[in-house]
């Protein structure tokens, strides 16, 4: 028997916990799943996110990840009226529909969606 990797879960680093909190529930729609004094562990439909404990701003600030997503337009829409929207929805020239989103403490959320690309 063989193993199988079954997720890859982003853990990005937060400056304040408590404000990330806010932000990516009542901003980005994320539901918290626990929380302790240095961790918090959010969903957004199936997608698991750890924010941890950080006190250095460059490390926020040089940290992303990228989250694949199908009907991309229709999270846009969800999303385009904030203001933490650094790149708008554009198609890009590999192919691939994207927007990005900086969060609270810096780091860079990229939403994208392609049809193409297969991990088998």
């Amino acid at each position: 028997m063989d193993y199988k990797i079954t997720r890859a879960v982003p853990q990005l680093p937060s400056i304040d916990l408590e404000r990330a909190k806010r932000f990516y529930i009542t901003q980005l729609g994320f539901r918290l799943y626990a929380e302790y004094d240095d961790l918090l562990i959010l969903f957004l439909d199936t997608m698991e996110l750890h924010l941890w404990q950080c006190f250095d701003q460059s490390i926020p600030d040089t940290s992303s990840c990228y989250i694949r997503v199908n009907h991309i337009e229709i999270l846009y829409e969800k999303y385009k009226h904030l203001n933490s929207i650094c790149v708008p929805l554009k198609m890009q020239p590999w192919g691939v529909k994207e927007f990005y989103i900086k969060d609270d403490s810096g780091n860079l959320l990229k939403f994208g969606e392609e049809n193409f690309l297969s991990p088998e």
